[in-house]
């Protein structure tokens, strides 16, 4: 091969980004949510949901739910202060809700703040 052709060939394969892989491609959305004595703070992208949720108020329960069809789901209770993380995998980007109650019963949707992720 001509010495000038090969410092073209190889200038071409420099040239060529490397495949991204799927998680490099994949875009993390952060969201927090609060209602009064509790918020999440979280990040979703297409295969992973991660979620702090801190309870703060002394009477407050808090719950963190997931929906990816009809129901609602709870992925996180927590019902003195502190905080719970969870960290799943998930098929699709769900819709998110943070709730609270003076109760576990009382705080499965009734004083809520939600984020519509896509899904």
């Amino acid at each position: 091969m001509p010495a000038m052709m090969s410092h073209v060939l190889a200038a071409v394969l420099l040239a060529v980004p490397a495949t991204a892989t799927a998680s490099e491609t994949a875009r993390t959305t952060p969201f927090r949510l609060a209602v009064p004595g509790v918020t999440a703070v979280g990040t979703y992208d297409q295969t992973r949901l991660t979620v702090t949720v801190e309870v703060t108020g002394r009477r407050t329960c808090g719950v963190l739910q997931l929906r990816t069809g009809g129901e609602w789901d709870t992925a996180a209770a927590l019902c003195k202060p502190g905080t719970a993380a969870i960290g799943t995998e998930i098929a699709r980007p769900p819709s998110i809700r943070l709730c609270n109650g003076d109760s576990l019963a009382l705080a499965e949707g009734v004083d809520c703040d939600r984020v519509t992720t896509g899904a």
